[in-house]
């Protein structure tokens, strides 16, 4: 038995901070995939979620939903506090563009990388996200959301849009 209030009450706050950070991560992957399903809706383009060969792992967001031919991969990343795994993931996402660009030079196809960032702890680790942004096409955020679909509109393959034809959109890079 712990006999300190003190440690009991200081474990129970951090376990309940890290499943409130965790709730505001699920709504935000949620907001991010609603915009995706109206996208689907407008323009007939699926997107997915899950393992990629490409990469040897779960991308969030596969756009077309083909995983092997996809256009556009995201990559989202909510962080309301600072923590060392930031550092793991900037890492990783870069090494993950690094394999996109290689295939791109070598297939001479033009698939793109984005992520998704939001939350404070990413402006507390200004070094993590600065890999971030050097490692993708496009970073958007919730204040930048409505650019998703423009980028997907410029870099989806005509053949995709089964609902609504391919709107012409001028897209600049992040």
């Amino acid at each position: 038995m712990i006999a300190d209030d003190n440690v009991v009450k200081n474990v129970i706050r951090r376990k309940l901070a890290g499943e409130y950070s965790d709730k505001k991560g699920d709504a935000i992957e949620a907001i991010l995939r609603d915009r995706l399903n109206n996208l689907e809706e407008k323009y007939g383009i699926a997107h997915a979620k899950g393992q990629v060969k490409l990469f040897g792992k779960e991308v969030d967001h596969i756009i077309p939903s083909d995983r092997e031919d996809a256009s556009v991969y995201v990559m989202t990343s909510y962080m309301e506090t600072t923590s060392s795994s930031q550092t793991a993931r900037a890492n990783e996402q870069s090494e993950m563009y690094g394999i996109l660009q290689r295939e791109n030079r070598r297939y001479n196809t033009e698939r793109l990388f984005v992520n998704f960032v939001d939350g404070a702890g990413w402006l507390a680790r200004r070094s993590d996200l600065k890999k971030l942004h050097s490692g993708c096409d496009y970073i958007i955020n919730l204040k930048t959301l409505d650019q998703l679909e423009a980028i997907v509109a410029k870099h989806v393959p005509d053949r995709y849009f089964t609902k609504t034809p391919k709107p012409n959109v001028r897209v600049e890079n992040a």
